[in-house]
């Protein structure tokens, strides 16, 4: 149920998140965390920086209730998280498994930047532009997180209690009331980001927002993109974000899919347009993604009972070692053909069709106009269930 918040900064859940370029001209800034916890005296933090390009990873000691951290940074500001266990009995386990996990995400820039509270979630952040940036966004943001760490515990609660009259009932009722408080989070995000236009965290809010967009949100995405001041968006990194997001735009359902050609296995091109009269997937993969894998039982299972309907699959593969790519294909049995330029994200359809990550897909109907995009598990059976009787 939170899970949706939390993910723009912990793990995402798909196998890759292509390279955006970083501003150009971004040299080494120098940053200087200085951290005073005020009820944890001893322990370890980790820093963690996400780049567009990856991830860099640091950690501390806690002295004394101190710690701190310098290094230097690779762009003007970069979206962080700081985490750190701490000692629970197993009574708080029970109650909540991430009780012992503490964590704290904020944007850092350079210069010194200062910390100070109990534990990492309740720490305030001065010293910095973009800390005083990041402070009045939270005092923003207090009345949502406190409606949601309030949903999540009675959630958790709930759902371990047995033999509950009506459980399935409350527990509807309580993700619906965290996705009403989710898009209140959305919105006062809206609101800082419009009333601080030329603020790096503002940048960094924005860049966070735009790297897993999809089709549906590229049109939105590209209009609070634009709403930065034109210092910021005229950034390289974020012009290419928004050339991107109006390549997105463009393949929202109702739009004409891109036409494209590619070898299969054999060699032989198989075409777009050869698919024309039928429902066709795309669906963009590759050997090494797990989350790719783990769909192909839901695909199977749609393409047994639709392939004699005007139905098929065309698996897209972002692989770039062919031995590799036929040994997945054989290996999961996939009755669909395959195609592949063998380059990686180097392919070009990457670009056409802005694949950012994978799995990714694409429900194109007879007439070649996109009707559905990302259906993942169960989602791809029901739709061809309503579209083919």
């Amino acid at each position: 149920m939170m899970k949706k918040l939390r993910g723009r900064w912990m793990a995402v859940c798909i196998c890759i998140l292509f390279a955006l370029p970083v501003a150009a001209g971004a040299g080494s800034r120098v940053y200087l965390i200085e951290g005073a916890l005020h009820r944890v005296k001893k322990g370890k933090v980790f820093l963690l920086k996400q780049y567009p390009t990856g991830q860099e990873a640091d950690s501390a000691l806690v002295m004394n209730g101190r710690f701190r951290f310098r290094g230097s940074l690779k762009d003007e500001v970069v979206s962080a998280i700081l985490t750190m266990r701490l000692p629970v009995t197993e009574a708080m386990l029970a109650e909540n498994p991430f009780a012992g996990l503490s964590s704290r995400q904020f944007y850092l820039s350079a210069g010194t930047l200062r910390l100070a509270g109990d534990r990492l979630e309740e720490m305030s952040f001065s010293g910095t532009a973009e800390a005083d940036d990041y402070m009045q966004l939270e005092n923003m943001l207090v009345p949502v997180k406190g409606g949601l760490s309030a949903i999540s515990a009675q959630y958790r609660r709930l759902s371990m209690a047995e033999g509950l009259p009506g459980k399935d009932d409350s527990l509807a009722a309580l993700s619906a009331a965290s996705a009403k408080l989710a898009a209140q989070y959305r919105a006062t995000e809206r609101q800082f980001i419009a009333s601080h236009p030329a603020s790096l965290v503002s940048l960094g809010m924005v860049r966070s927002m735009t790297q897993m967009v999809d089709a549906n949100q590229a049109a939105d995405m590209g209009a609070l993109l634009a709403s930065l001041s034109p210092a910021l968006r005229d950034r390289e990194d974020m012009r290419a974000v928004s050339q991107r997001l109006q390549v997105l735009a463009g393949l929202a359902p109702g739009k004409v899919a891109p036409g494209f050609s590619m070898p299969d296995t054999s060699g032989h091109i198989i075409r777009l347009s050869d698919y024309k009269g039928k429902y066709v997937l795309l669906e963009f993969w590759a050997s090494w993604c797990g989350p790719c894998r783990a769909q192909t039982p839901h695909l199977l299972e749609s393409y047994a009972a639709f392939k004699d309907k005007r139905f098929d699959i065309l698996g897209i593969s972002l692989d770039d070692r062919r031995e590799k790519w036929l040994k997945a294909i054989h290996e999961d049995k996939l009755p669909w053909p395959q195609v592949s330029e063998l380059k990686g994200h180097a392919s070009e359809i990457v670009a056409q069709y802005a694949v950012t990550g994978i799995p990714l897909n694409f429900l194109v109907g007879p007439d070649g106009v996109i009707i559905a995009t990302n259906l993942r598990d169960e989602e791809l059976h029901k739709k061809l269930k309503e579209l083919i009787r």
